[in-house]
């Protein structure tokens, strides 16, 4: 009997390391509205040495990858169901490069290169659509994206958006949670990866 082993893969790795960063994305300006040709940013600023979450190991991530990623959704009255609105904005990529992926019409990916003592990324985005809107904050990666034995995630925290998440367009479409393609979100109001605003 032959076995074919050609979709098998070993590493030769003296360890396998999976950690991961927990990132804040900063947004300006901080508003519970928007008007249409607004700009939105969407900022990450960290050194390059970025300490683990699990080992609290320091990763030196100089002149390494970097990313981060969110969907864009807009909110209908009592549906749970949010839909995409990723082509209901104008997206530029002020510092390092996005990614639009043609299959999973909510995402943008952002991503580039770390210097050799910051990692930065910017996003800009302008709403060209009146509604209600969110951005849910998703899982990326970092460091040396080629190393098989390395897996290094950007897992988000939230957004710092000093207190401007409109939650109160959660009670006003009268939704109890979110579902955003295939993940519940059963407390929109204080989950942290979410930002939900409105465009008038």
């Amino acid at each position: 009997m032959f076995l074919s082993l050609s979709n098998f893969q070993c590493y030769d790795c003296d360890e396998f390391v999976d950690d991961r960063y927990e990132y804040i994305i900063d947004l300006k300006p901080s508003a519970r509205e928007f008007n249409l040709g607004d700009t939105i940013l969407l900022s990450l600023n960290i050194d390059s040495d970025i300490e683990l979450k699990f080992s609290g190991d320091i990763y030196d991530n100089s002149n390494q990858y970097i990313s981060y990623a969110f969907k864009i959704f807009e909110l209908q009255q009592g549906q749970i169901n949010v839909i995409p609105a990723r082509d209901n904005f104008i997206i530029n990529g002020i510092k390092g490069n996005i990614s639009l992926p043609v299959s999973r019409d909510f995402d943008v990916n952002v991503y580039g290169n770390c210097s050799s003592t910051q990692c930065e990324l910017e996003t800009s985005l302008t709403p060209q659509k009146l509604g209600l809107y969110g951005i849910q904050l998703d899982l990326n990666y970092f460091g040396d994206i080629n190393n098989e034995c390395v897996t290094l995630s950007m897992s988000p925290q939230g957004f710092n958006d000093s207190g401007a998440n409109n939650t109160d367009i959660v009670e006003e479409l009268n939704i109890q949670f979110l579902r955003i393609e295939f993940t519940n979100f059963n407390m929109p109001k204080t989950d942290k990866r979410l930002y939900l605003f409105k465009v008038i």
